[in-house]
C-alpha cells in the first residue's frame, strides 16, 4: 500500500499515533520517499510517499524522490540495497527514523566534525537543568552559568537576558555544570555547526520549534575545556584591537591633526594585509579581477579594476540565483518569483544586474524566510551560508552605491585630477572592505567546477573536474562524485563535500581567447547583430570577444520559471 503523508505519521508517541495500530494488524513500514517542499502543488512543507508492506524487514529503507535519481532509487529499494549518498538510499532503523530533512541535518553535522575532530558530548551531562519561563514571570531569574537558547527560530543564543532580540518566553534558559563556559557555549551554539544541531532538533512544520526532550537527548560537540579557554582568550584579544580600532577612528575625526601618530598606531595593528589571502578564497571569476586590483600600483588602474570588480560581482550573484529558478523554481509559487524583463538583459548594464539582482535577492529571503528548505533545494544545497550572501540586502546596497559612483563619475566627465582620483579609490576600497565583511571566508564552502571526463558506477557519477579558486589559472583537479552527469561546456557550483552541483547558465565563460588560446573567464555583456558579446575584466589581451551562442539566446527569449 502506498500513501502520502508527513512526518507526523512516523511518531509512535502521538494520541493519535496511526503505526502502532497497523504493526498490531500485521502490516508495516517498508520504506519513506521524500517529497521535498513543491513537490505537492500549494504545499510549502516535505511529504512522504511511504510503502506498507505484510513483510517486516529490519531496516527502513529512506530516500528522496527526484526526477533524475528515481530510476536508482527503485533498483536500490527493491534490492534493499544502500547508495553511498542518501538520496539514493539508506537502511536505519525503525526507531531512529523520524525526518528526513533531520537525518539530513545529522550527516551535514558529521561531516563537519570529521573535519574539525572534536569530541561528542552528550548535553544532559554538561546542564544543570532546561527551564522555560513560567507564564506569569517576564524574566528569568538570572544564574551565573546559563546560555538563553530560542525555542523558536534560529535567533542568536545568549549568555545574558539583555541580549535576547525575541520574547523571553521563546527561549529555554539552561543552566550549565562547572565543566563548560556559557560564553563559549553560547557562541558555538552561533556557528554553522551549532546552527546545524539546533535545525536537526526541529520540527519540519511552518513554525520550526525544539523539542525539549529532543534537545535533552542530543549530542554537542567541543573541544577540551582548555582548548575553550584559548578560543575566550583569542575572542577577548580580538575585542581589544575592535576597541583600539574605534579609540582611533574617534581620535581620527576630532583630532584630525594627530594623523601621523595615528598611523603609527594602525601599523602596530596590522602587520600583514589579509585581503591577498582572502581573495585567494573567492571563485577564479571574481578573483582574478579582484587580484589584478590588488597586485597594480597605478591609482587610476585600481580605481577601474574595482569598478570591474564590483560589476562581475553583481552579474555572479545574478547568475546564481537565475540559475537556481530557472532549473529548480518551476513549483515554486509565484510570489517567490521576480520576473524579469528580458530586453533589458539584451544589452545588460551594470545598472541592470543590481536592479535584477536586488528585486530577485528580496525574493529569495522571503522564501527563506518562510519555507528554508524549500530555498535550500532550489540550489541543490544543504547548508544556509551562500544564500544569505546571495540575498543579503547590505550587499545590494554597497552594489547600488558604487553603480552611483560609476555613474556619477563617467557622467561629469572631463580630466580627472589626482586629488578627485585618490577620493574615488579610497570610496570604492571602503564597499570593498565592507563587502569583505559581510562575504567572509563563505567559498570556502563551495567550489566553482569545471568537468572534464568522468563514468557512471553504482548509480553515482565519478568526475574528474577542476576547482576554479582563487587567481591562478591552473586549476586543482579534484575526482567528484555526483547524482546525475555533468556537461563538460558548463560551469557548476557545488557545495563542499556535496552531490549535486548547481549548473551555472551560460552567462559566465572559462573558454580559450581567440587570440591567445589561454582560458580566460568572460562575462555576458549584451546580444547584438553579430552574435554575443562577452567581456573579460582582467585579461586586457583578448578583453572583448563575440561568440556564436545560440544558449544564451534561447534563455533570453523564455526567460520565465514556467
Amino acid at each position: 500500500m502506498f500513501f502520502v503523508v508527513n512526518e507526523n505519521f512516523f511518531n509512535k508517541e502521538r494520541a493519535n499515533a496511526i503505526l502502532p495500530i497497523l504493526e498490531d494488524k500485521g502490516i508495516y513500514l517498508d520504506s519513506a520517499f521524500y517529497l521535498p517542499p513543491g513537490s505537492l502543488i500549494n504545499s510549502g512543507i516535505g511529504t512522504y510517499l511511504v510503502v506498507l508492506s505484510r513483510k517486516k524487514y529490519d531496516g527502513l529503507f529512506i530516500s528522496e524522490l527526484k526526477g533524475k535519481n528515481l530510476e536508482q532509487v527503485i533498483l536500490n529499494w527493491k534490492a534493499r540495497k544502500e547508495s553511498k549518498i542518501l538520496q539514493n538510499g539508506k537502511l536505519i532503523e525503525h526507531k531512529l527514523f523520524s525526518s528526513y530533512v533531520r537525518l539530513e541535518k545529522e550527516i551535514e553535522v558529521k561531516k563537519i566534525v570529521n573535519k574539525t575532530n572534536l569530541t561528542a558530548v552528550p548535553i544532559e551531562n554538561i546542564i544543570i537543568s532546561i527551564n522555560s519561563l513560567p507564564r506569569k514571570d517576564d524574566s528569568f531569574k538570572e544564574q551565573v552559568n546559563a546560555i538563553y537558547l530560542p525555542n523558536i527560530g534560529l535567533s542568536n543564543v545568549v549568555d545574558n537576558q539583555q541580549e535576547m532580540k525575541i520574547k523571553s518566553r521563546n527561549y529555554f534558559q539552561i543552566i550549565l555544570n562547572d565543566s563548560v563556559n556559557n560564553s563559549y557555549l553560547a557562541k558555538w551554539f552561533n556557528t554553522e555547526l551549532g546552527l546545524l544541531v539546533r535545525e536537526s532538533l526541529m520540527d519540519s512544520t511552518v513554525i520550526q520549534r525544539i523539542n525539549k526532550t529532543r534537545l535533552l537527548k542530543t549530542n554537542i560537540y567541543l573541544p577540551k575545556k582548555i582548548v575553550q579557554q584559548e578560543i575566550l582568550y583569542i575572542q577577548s584579544k580580538i575585542n581589544e584591537f575592535r576597541n583600539e580600532l574605534y579609540s582611533i577612528e574617534n581620535k581620527a575625526w576630532n583630532y584630525p591633526n594627530s594623523y601621523e601618530q595615528l598611523n603609527r598606531r594602525l601599523e602596530k595593528l596590522n602587520r600583514e594585509d589579509g585581503l591577498a589571502d582572502w581573495i585567494e578564497t573567492l571563485p577564479f571569476p571574481l578573483a582574478s579581477i579582484l587580484y589584478k586590483y590588488h597586485a597594480i600600483k597605478d591609482g587610476s588602474s585600481k580605481k577601474e579594476f574595482l569598478l570591474h570588480f564590483f560589476e562581475a560581482f553583481a552579474q555572479f550573484q545574478v547568475v546564481l540565483m537565475l540559475s537556481a529558478y530557472i532549473k529548480n523554481g518551476s513549483n515554486l509559487d509565484r510570489k517567490y518569483i521576480y520576473e524579469i524583463d528580458a530586453d533589458k538583459l539584451t544589452r545588460a548594464t551594470f545598472g541592470t544586474w543590481v536592479h535584477i539582482g536586488e528585486n530577485m535577492a528580496k525574493k529569495l529571503r522571503q522564501l527563506l524566510e518562510d519555507s528554508p528548505e524549500q530555498s535550500l533545494r532550489l540550489f541543490q544545497h544543504k547548508r544556509k551560508g551562500i544564500l544569505k550572501i546571495i540575498s543579503s540586502k547590505q550587499i545590494y546596497n554597497i552594489l547600488r552605491r558604487t553603480k552611483e559612483y560609476r555613474n556619477d563619475w563617467k557622467g561629469h566627465g572631463g580630466v580627472e585630477s589626482s586629488t578627485e582620483r585618490k577620493n574615488r579609490l579610497v570610496l570604492l576600497e571602503k564597499e570593498l572592505h565592507l563587502l569583505r565583511k559581510i562575504i567572509g571566508d563563505v567559498y570556502e564552502d563551495y567550489q566553482l567546477i569545471q568537468p572534464g571526463t568522468g563514468h557512471f558506477s553504482s548509480g553515482l557519477y565519478h568526475c574528474n573536474c577542476k576547482l576554479l579558486k582563487g587567481t591562478r589559472n591552473t586549476f586543482i583537479e579534484k575526482n567528484i562524485e555526483v547524482l546525475s552527469g555533468l556537461d563538460i561546456e558548463n560551469l557548476y557550483l557545488l557545495e563542499e563535500d556535496g552531490h549535486e552541483p548547481l549548473e551555472l547558465l551560460p552567462f559566465i565563460r572559462l573558454i580559450p581567447s581567440p587570440n591567445t588560446q589561454v582560458n580566460v573567464c568572460y562575462f555576458y555583456n549584451r546580444v547584438d547583430q553579430a552574435g554575443v558579446r562577452m567581456v573579460s575584466y582582467y585579461f586586457d589581451q583578448d578583453a572583448d570577444i563575440t561568440i556564436q551562442d545560440t544558449t544564451i539566446k534561447k534563455i533570453l527569449n523564455n526567460l520565465n520559471f514556467n
